[in-house]
């Protein structure tokens, strides 16, 4: 139809329907130049209708959630691409906005859900987004991928926290004497700048069995473990770290050691795992659990190394001191063995003394040559006649040894303790008491009358040379 045929009215109508073609081409226009900002654009952009429905989203936003536009406008933003476990928290927040319930937060952190199943850590930039009247109508958002740095962040946290556990680890070795408690002390410690979620510790004794172990961090679930170790079944990765110098990593203890008694208690953990070992010998085990996302890079395997290094030498420094202690002992038990029985032969050299005199003498030698002096008493039971010190009470704590003439016994000689003590050789008493006793009883026996001790004593060997080059060697030995 010509436009002269046309009525008014058709001619407005086309006018308006032209103007209103028009104006959509450049909406439509504007759009599209708008889509291509948003694509080049570094961060994520993303619209949230009312509805909870995501209507425009950039490329940037496809390629981290790893979909396409088209698989992501039209969907539930929540339902579809937030993790279940903060789902209905952000859902309930966006409904209060919309509601207009609550003021909008312009930044934000939370995961979204990738289409692998990854979650990536996003920093909302947030406004509203509202119709003429005023409504709000929606949410318009840009995000910025942050994961990698979140992960950094914690990852330097992590190792600062390890630092400051070897550090405190460190400090305790140098004073620390006693194994048992050092070896609590230091899982302790690692967990105490919760450098790691768990420690536990396993020592190993001459004969190469566990028994000693101690944990922090793990409580009962530690007991499976525990009883395990002491039956000699140690977990796959304990006994690859006894045969190795290196540390041993476990990823992921639930999927790969199935039959460890820890696979629940550590699930989403890394294990960590090395022996104590110096000088050739092997002391025990180190393991330790951390969170399974912090990456165990060169850094935090050579810290792990170094702190299982200075245990070892700690442990291996308290053993010589052990020894040494107990050489000591040995040491000075055979002084106080020497000078006792050299006290006694001298006794017996003098003239004019009887041997009720002798044993008198005896009795005193012997409860001061005993562990404790202090806290000993001793008696002589001779052919009827009864010798004791000063402080005599019998005890349940006894030693004892016969007297013995040509064969016959004649005597007994008692040496008790007053009070209970810690239990040793034989009871509270050491192997070399049992000798000592042994050797003065014997003496005792070798006469009934002063003139023939004296005969004996003058054969047997010059005890005072030696009495004097031992208590020589205790001098050098006290001073190391």
């Amino acid at each position: 139809m010509r436009d002269e045929d046309k009525t008014k009215e058709q001619l407005i109508d086309e006018l308006v329907k032209l103007r209103r073609r028009n104006i959509e081409a450049v909406l439509q226009e504007e759009r599209d130049k708008a889509q291509k900002y948003l694509d080049v654009a570094g961060v994520m952009f993303v619209v949230i209708d009312a509805d909870q429905k995501v209507s425009l989203i950039n490329r940037k936003g496809c390629e981290v959630l790893g979909y396409s536009q088209e698989e992501i406008i039209g969907r539930n933003w929540f339902d579809n691409f937030l993790p279940e476990a903060i789902r209905d928290k952000v859902k309930a927040v966006f409904e209060e906005l919309m509601a207009g319930s609550i003021e909008p937060v312009e930044y934000y952190e939370n995961s979204i859900l990738t289409r692998s199943g990854e979650e990536r850590i996003i920093a909302w930039h947030n406004t509203v987004l509202t119709n003429k009247a005023g409504k709000v109508v929606g949410t318009l958002s840009s995000g910025e991928d942050i994961t990698e740095r979140k992960r950094m962040e914690e990852r330097i946290e992590h190792l600062s926290r390890v630092l400051r556990s070897v550090r405190n680890v460190n400090q305790l070795i140098t004073r620390e004497k006693d194994r048992e408690r050092l070896v609590k002390d230091v899982c302790d410690r690692l967990i105490g700048t919760r450098g790691y979620c768990s420690a536990w510790i396993a020592l190993l004794d001459d004969l190469g069995r566990f028994t000693v172990t101690t944990e922090a961090g793990l409580g009962e679930d530690f007991l499976p473990i525990d009883e395990r170790l002491k039956r000699g079944e140690v977990p796959d990765y304990g006994r690859r770290a006894l045969s190795q110098p290196d540390v041993v990593v476990i990823k992921d203890t639930f999927s790969t050691h199935a039959d460890c008694p820890l696979k629940a208690r550590c699930a989403g953990e890394a294990i960590m795992t090395v022996r104590l070992a110096h000088g050739g010998k092997v002391y025990g085990l180190l393991s330790v659990s951390m969170p399974a996302r912090f990456i165990i890079g060169e850094e935090e395997l050579s810290l792990f190394k170094e702190v299982s290094e200075d245990i070892a030498f700690a442990l291996h420094d308290i053993e010589l001191e052990e020894q040494r202690r107990q050489a000591e002992k040995a040491l000075r038990g055979r002084v106080k063995e020497l000078t006792c029985l050299y006290s006694l032969s001298d006794l017996v050299e003098k003239q004019g003394v009887s041997l009720a005199e002798i044993l008198c003498g005896t009795i005193d030698l012997v409860s001061a040559a005993w562990q404790y002096p202090e806290d000993t008493c001793a008696r002589i039971v001779l052919e009827g006649q009864t010798f004791t010190t000063s402080n005599f009470e019998e005890t349940i704590w006894r030693q004892s040894a016969d007297i013995i003439v040509h064969g016959d016994k004649v005597g007994l000689l008692e040496v008790f303790y007053l009070t209970e003590k810690p239990e040793a050789d034989e009871g509270p008493f050491l192997k070399e008491e049992r000798n000592l006793i042994d050797s003065v009883a014997e003496r005792l026996g070798m006469s009934s009358n002063a003139d023939e001790w004296r005969k004996n004593f003058r054969r047997s060997p010059n005890l005072k040379p030696l009495v004097s080059s031992l208590a020589e060697s205790l001098m050098i030995l006290t001073t190391f």
